[in-house]
């Protein structure tokens, strides 16, 4: 408890820090304008609401159409795909974005040219082999077996959009990135349910991995257009296994990451059952919204983050990192209060009389958020200044923590023992990162 109020002190002193200096605010945001990390910001913000209201929206009519059981399929359909997504990856997308600088600044196009193809087909490779799996698993899981087969339609979709959201923020294109990690197919998705319909929640899930695969088709284009033109002509030079080993400690802190914000989705399924999982899915969506412009403003600092490790400018780091935090804050903290004071009238409005009873897993969740807002810049410091190894292992602890309280808490609870596991940890997790970064 004595390290966690330090941790919380020393993240409320570096939110102080800038709020309490007006004067050097205005100077840095007068330089931030100037420099273009303002309207980059800015522009990233629109394209992250964009997304954001996109997937918010399927799943209001996901969820409407279908009610909590069918909804609670397509969550865990979400959720594992993702999961399975991001294993197939195995952390390359970071490795894109701490790399493609690199090789930018050093003229090195052959790499470049060898980096992004060698990417492209370790995920068809693994991408196609996690869909297989997915769908032999349908035959033996019986009522999950719905959940598994609509999840193996969207493992291929969603992990290029994984690698292509990190190579456009790697070439500057961050809010286009943002816009297309999912965003985008379920805008068009959301579209196409309101405009025509659909009699079952397989041809939902169809039409969003249609939307996203023409999402991935356009932000290629995109991508390739963006990288220097000495790339097309350059020798390719494909270091594969360096650069795996580089991204294996990436691939394991974000894996032990994404795995604890969905493990409580996929543990509620066989423990609890689809109708407790849609609940917990409903309120964790809502939820989504609180941390977006936090992540939406650490695709623009990340890079200079790791601009600043790479030059050894490293006096530019700090005040990077404090704007993060007064970003978490100024954003975090208002947005989460009505949640906290009235989640039950919110989750009506939003998803119907049928899913108020995920209010309190929506309060309780809502404070988990809060911290995973705090903890967002002290991620990104530690993965691009070299401690990404600690990183890992802390969220693998915290991983290990999450499933043992899963098991725990889920029989007995539910969805309101799964909220109660991803708010322990998140605040958990918040307080060792801060103790990393000291």
């Amino acid at each position: 408890m004595r390290r966690l109020a330090l941790c919380i002190t020393g993240s409320a002193r570096l939110i102080a820090a800038t709020a309490m200096q007006p004067r050097t605010l205005i100077n840095r945001v007068q330089r931030q304008l100037k420099s273009g990390t303002l309207g980059k910001f800015a522009l990233s913000m629109s394209s992250a609401i964009l997304a954001r209201v996109g997937l918010l929206l399927l799943a209001i009519i996901v969820a409407r159409n279908f009610g909590t059981s069918d909804y609670g399929a397509f969550t865990f359909a979400t959720s594992t795909a993702l999961i399975v997504a991001q294993v197939a990856v195995l952390g390359w997308p970071i490795l894109m974005n701490r790399l493609i600088p690199e090789f930018v600044r050093d003229e090195n196009w052959g790499a470049l040219r060898g980096l992004r193809d060698a990417g492209d087909w370790l995920i068809l490779s693994t991408g196609v082999v996690g869909s297989l799996i997915l769908w032999l698993l349908v035959r033996v899981t019986g009522q999950l077996g719905s959940g598994f087969l609509l999840s193996a339609i969207l493992v291929i979709p969603f992990a290029f959009a994984i690698m292509r959201r990190q190579q456009l923020t790697a070439v500057r294109l961050s809010a286009l990135g943002l816009l297309f990690d999912q965003g985008f197919g379920a805008l068009i998705a959301a579209g196409v349910l309101f405009a025509i319909g659909v009699s079952s929640i397989e041809e939902a899930v169809a039409i969003f991995a249609g939307a996203m695969m023409l999402g991935i088709v356009i932000t290629t284009v995109i991508f390739n257009r963006r990288l220097p033109s000495q790339v097309r002509s350059a020798t390719r030079d494909i270091q594969f296994w360096t650069w795996t080993k580089i991204s294996i400690p990436l691939f394991v802190g974000m894996s032990a990451k994404l795995l604890m914000n969905k493990a409580d989705i996929l543990m509620l399924a066989p423990l609890a059952g689809l109708h407790e999982s849609g609940l917990y899915g409903a309120a964790f969506r809502i939820t989504f919204l609180l941390t977006f412009p936090q992540m939406v403003m650490m695709t623009v600092l990340t890079p200079l983050i790791s601009e600043a490790f790479a030059k050894g400018e490293e006096h530019k780091i700090k005040p990077l990192l404090r704007m993060g935090l007064w970003a978490a804050a100024a954003t975090a903290i208002p947005a989460s209060l009505p949640l906290i004071l009235f989640p039950g009238p919110i989750m009506a409005f939003l998803f119907g009389e049928a899913f108020r009873e995920a209010a309190i897993p929506l309060a309780l969740l809502t404070i988990g958020q809060l911290a995973s807002s705090f903890a967002s810049p002290m991620a990104s410091l530690l993965m691009m200044g070299g401690r990404e190894k600690a990183y890992g292992t802390l969220n693998a602890v915290g991983f290990g923590c999450h499933i043992l309280m899963n098991f725990a808490l889920i029989p007995l609870y539910g969805a309101v023992g799964a909220a109660i596991s991803t708010m322990v940890v998140s605040l958990l997790l918040w307080a060792g990162q801060m103790y990393l970064k000291r």
